[in-house]
């Protein structure tokens, strides 16, 4: 089974570390208690039956060798989050601290049978039920199998807190733990599967929403929405092994304090007993579990142990609660990468057709990654500036954008610092979108090409602006043959072998708009919340100042429909821009025959 932390939440249910604990256990402060009677072990007022400690996990009914792999298997469990489970009861369930592979034709299930065999022991009483689950999905011809354990009374108020989802598939607090697992698995549905193992492995609430809210996406949309993590420690690892998604740069929430303040005396105290109990010569895992767990009466039960350990006491336990904080980090410098517009279908002829767009006023082509000349049935023009370009697209582009559209598309050039821009836009309570842009080149298949992140617009908004962190991997895969494939990712890495001084355009400096009120509140917002400045001009006007480019506003209730009305750009030194011819179809460049130049729009 894959355990690496990048894999845990692409194949949600082949990992045991799912999110913890929505519920725990009313504790016993009775510490007292030394009594045959039932436990009460949930808010739910469920009991069960403390057991004699002979016949909890009574591993010397099996085989001498069957009871050294189910001794071999707790200490497994015990070692990783399925502590949670067998003590806190901070998870229903946890999986996969033992799996393997099997082939499908060969229908070989010895290993899983000795692993069956092995853990029978283990579901006695009512409080424990472990069973081997095999996943319906095949890969390369195998299936994978994955041993679980479920704490059956936490389960059962589980299922009861959740009737509307668990009704759907005749599921009830009654039913049996490998019921509930198998059904949940071979769900069709890949939502209800991720809600459905999210709910089991008592993920909190809104990491199981985030997290099938980002499948789907990924699912309709190919793109991967960016995420961070919560860790709680486990003996075996303090990151990787107990852990759930969450989206990226949120704050710590009230939910993952309190579970990992809950899970810490769980981990203290079985460090504390792993050091007598396990060991050469030492005890065992099971003796340590019936010490644990045994209230001095001769009857172990889970709530023993949890009634031993004293909440208030500081025990030092090595966790990573500073990798669970927000980091505070210096706004980044966010500049201008491009712009698109999409002009109606005289306006875009008239640009393509005219000979000094296309030769004089920047290096031109349609695109990458073969950036192709321009041509009289091509639907998009690339003007190719050192650190900026433009992007004018036909009313019949590929990208399905309407006529009218624009888009700004702002940058950082430090790794990691779309992290920073993401939480500064967060915190100016926009709502947002965040994913891993790909493209498919034919040659090598689907790279990574940027991270993004913008508000979530309506589908087609006719303005709309983001931000983005070119990803390392993008400029190899382009240039693959080139110097220029460095894991650069500034504008110029992606744009230098495309610049040519010896035309007109350097770089976009200055974009005038007439927006809707609506748009220019919303743009206002966001530029200010990443480190724009912001100047009133006649009251209808604003300038929001960049680093390396100025927006001029112009903001009017009369305003219908959001559109560019000048760019305004550098020119390279020896080229400036006197007259330049004109191009029909409501579009002229004018230039002061020095540094700056504009493209003006009717």
């Amino acid at each position: 089974m894959v355990k690496q932390l990048a894999s845990i939440f692409v194949i949600l249910v082949l990992q045991s570390s799912f999110i913890a604990g929505q519920e725990v256990s009313s504790r016993s402060n009775d510490t007292e208690k030394k009594t045959n009677a039932s436990v009460q072990v949930d808010s739910e007022k469920r009991t069960v039956e403390a057991i004699v400690r002979t016949d909890f996990f009574p591993m010397e009914k099996l085989s001498t060798q069957s009871q050294k792999l189910s001794e071999d298997l707790l200490l497994a469990a015990l070692d990783s989050e399925a502590l949670y489970t067998i003590v806190g009861q901070l998870k229903p369930v946890s999986e996969g601290f033992w799996g393997t592979y099997f082939p499908i034709e060969s229908g070989d299930l010895s290993e899983i049978e000795k692993v069956r065999e092995a853990v029978k022991p283990w579901s006695t009483g009512g409080v424990f039920a472990a069973d081997v689950l095999i996943f319906e999905k095949q890969q390369s011809g195998r299936r994978h199998a994955s041993l679980y354990l479920a704490h059956a009374p936490t389960l059962q108020a589980t299922i009861s807190r959740n009737p509307k989802f668990f009704d759907r598939f005749g599921l009830t607090d009654d039913t049996p733990a490998h019921q509930v697992m198998m059904t949940i698995e071979r769900s069709t549905s890949p939502e209800e599967r991720w809600r459905g193992f999210g709910i089991a492995f008592g993920y909190p609430e809104y990491a199981i929403n985030f997290f099938v809210g980002a499948g789907l996406h990924q699912r309709e949309t190919g793109e991967f929405i960016e995420r961070d993590f919560r860790h709680i420690p486990t003996f075996r690892s303090k990151q990787g092994r107990f852990v759930y998604a969450v989206p990226k740069i949120s704050p710590v929430r009230t939910e993952d304090t309190e579970l990992l303040q809950r899970a810490k005396p769980v981990l203290n105290e079985y460090r504390r007993l792993r050091a007598q109990y396990i060991g050469d010569g030492k005890p065992g895992p099971v003796a340590l579990l019936r010490d644990w767990f045994d209230d001095g009466s001769g009857k172990c039960h889970p709530m023993h142990a949890m009634a031993k350990l004293d909440a208030s006491k500081e025990n030092h336990v090595e966790t990573n609660e500073d990798e669970q904080e927000t980091p505070t980090i210096s706004k980044p410098r966010v500049v201008l990468n491009h712009l698109y517009l999409v002009l109606d279908e005289d306006t875009f002829n008239a640009f393509r057709s005219s000979d000094f767009v296309i030769h004089q006023l920047a290096a031109s082509d349609q695109g990458f990654p073969k950036f192709e000349a321009i041509d009289d049935s091509c639907q998009s023009i690339y003007l190719r500036g050192k650190d900026t370009y433009l992007e004018i697209l036909g009313p019949h582009n590929k990208f399905g954008q309407p006529t009218g559209s624009i888009g700004l598309a702002w940058c950082v050039e430090t790794k990691g610092a779309i992290d920073t821009v993401e939480n500064q836009l967060r915190k100016a309570d926009s709502e947002l979108s965040r994913y891993l842009k790909r493209w498919d080149f034919d040659r090598t298949g689907p790279v990574d090409w940027y991270h993004v992140v913008h508000r979530n617009f309506t589908e087609r908004q006719p303005f709309q602006w983001w931000f983005s962190e070119y990803h390392p991997d993008f400029t190899p895969a382009l240039y693959p043959a080139s110097e220029l494939g460095t894991k650069g990712i500034q504008r110029s890495d992606f744009l230098s072998s495309r610049f040519d001084r010896l035309c007109h355009l350097e770089n976009i400096k200055s974009i005038t708009l007439e927006l809707r009120p609506i748009d220019a509140q919303a743009l206002e917002q966001d530029l200010l919340a990443v480190g724009f400045r912001s100047e009133s001009g006649d009251g209808r006007t604003s300038f929001l100042l960049g680093s390396d480019c100025t927006l001029v506003v112009h903001s009017d209730p009369a305003i219908a429909t959001s559109r560019v009305k000048t760019i305004g750009f550098s020119t390279n030194s020896g080229n400036p821009i006197d007259t330049a011819p004109p191009i029909g179809g409501g579009i002229a460049i004018h230039g002061d025959n020095n540094k700056r130049g504009r493209i003006e729009f009717e």
